[in-house]
């Protein structure tokens, strides 16, 4: 291979933003509705202005708490599979197909990362 190139995980709010951001513009559903994910599932908040980037910072804060709270010390680094499973989960259990809330707050995400496994795959990687 004359080039190698690493694929790394989210570290921080620079690499978070635009992931997030995918799902406020860049996404489609369903398909051929011209509605991004953000706003198929919080229709609402979306209209208002609201955005998943914008819980970028809570996000963050709550995958780092999380991490501190397991004695994880190693850096941050979130495997895109966990952040699109923590993503998928909030929008799927919060968002107007589930308990169709108003919008997201630190404890839905705290569920939805926990629910995604994350914690215990950065243990058992902690271990090994």
């Amino acid at each position: 291979m004359v080039h190698e190139y690493e694929f790394t995980g989210i570290k921080d709010l620079k690499d978070l933003k635009p992931c997030l951001s995918g799902y406020d513009n860049d996404s489609e559903y369903p398909i051929g509705s011209g509605w991004s994910y953000a706003r198929y599932f919080f229709p609402k908040a979306f209209d208002e202005g609201y955005r998943l980037n914008q819980c970028a910072e809570d996000l963050m804060e709550v995958f780092t708490e999380l991490r501190r709270k397991a004695g994880l010390t190693k850096p941050v680094e979130i495997p895109m599979q966990y952040l699109t499973l923590t993503i998928e989960y909030a929008l799927r259990k919060f968002g107007a197909n589930g308990e169709n809330l108003e919008w997201l707050s630190k404890a839905h995400w705290e569920e939805a990362i926990t629910r995604s496994g994350y914690v215990e795959s950065e243990i058992y990687l902690d271990i090994i």
